[in-house]
């Protein structure tokens, strides 16, 4: 276990996807206490955070926004990584942790190539954050609410904001659906007996 401090490491996450995503058109903010830190396997939240950042990078669509904010509200650090992305279906989101689950058709992926729009996946980012949620004493939880314009799995999202006949701009587009996963971590105060 370490002390993290969320800034920071949220920073240096964001610039690794920075670096894979540069075919992409998108945009990424983080916003937060810069004093606020965690007590955690620092191996375990990098992994985490890094999958969720992909996933929402891969559900957005170029010219879309990736917003990372972090808070504490007691004694837990809400880490939200909220995309302006096409959203899961109802049907989908009780199913979405298990791994192995694709929320369409895979016929229906544009690409298998990481951090593209709709690369498609198996659900492993998703089912390791729960698992190691489960082995390090965090929550992941979801938000999400399917893209207004395109309701089912079937229907499919041009990629692009400004090629989307409904949307104008990235507010139109985050107004109309997006998820958001949210890393819930306790804020210790001791570490084995000592005080931090």
């Amino acid at each position: 276990l370490a002390v993290i401090p969320l800034h920071a490491f949220a920073a240096e996450r964001i610039e690794e996807a920075k670096a894979s995503t540069q075919h992409r058109a998108i945009s990424f903010s983080l916003e937060g206490d810069s004093s606020l830190t965690v007590i955690m396997e620092p191996s375990a939240l990098k992994d985490v955070v890094r999958g969720l950042i992909r996933n929402a990078v891969e559900n957005t669509p170029d010219e879309g926004m990736i917003h990372v904010t972090f808070v504490k509200k007691e004694h837990k650090a809400f880490l939200k990584i909220q995309d302006s992305g096409v959203g899961i279906t109802e049907e989908n989101k009780a199913r979405i942790f298990e791994g192995l689950f694709h929320t369409k058709e895979t016929d229906l992926y544009g690409s298998r190539n990481p951090y593209d729009f709709s690369a498609g996946g198996k659900g492993m980012d998703l089912l390791l954050a729960k698992i190691y949620g489960q082995r390090f004493g965090f929550d992941v939880l979801l938000e999400s609410r399917r893209c207004i314009h395109i309701p089912a799995d079937k229907d499919s999202c041009p990629g692009r904001i400004s090629l989307c006949p409904h949307c104008r701009d990235v507010r139109d587009c985050a107004a109309a659906g997006g998820s958001a996963f949210v890393v819930v971590i306790p804020v210790a105060t001791t570490i084995k007996g000592g005080m931090l």
